[in-house]
């Protein structure tokens, strides 16, 4: 989907919780379509079962506190902040 205002942020907490446990949320569409924080949080607490990302809020190299670096179940295509193993 592309991104414009009724797009941006479609995909945040409330839309997680209505996804089952076993989901698995792929996003290579535009990053801003997901907020972050929320999917990071729902990947934490087992609201949904993992997630892919090929996109992100802005472009890589990504900050090394990027919340999808740190939460569970979380495949990231893009390399990771410099200086991270």
């Amino acid at each position: 989907c592309p991104l414009n205002d009724s797009t941006r942020g479609m995909i945040n907490a409330e839309k997680l919780a209505l996804m089952k446990p076993t989901a698995m949320l792929i996003n290579v569409a535009r990053g801003p379509v997901v907020v972050a924080k929320d999917l990071a949080d729902a990947l934490n607490n087992g609201v949904i079962a993992a997630a892919g990302i090929d996109v992100f809020d802005k472009e890589p190299p990504l900050d090394a506190d990027e919340p999808l670096l740190h939460c569970k179940n979380c495949l990231v295509t893009w390399p990771l902040p410099t200086g991270r193993a």
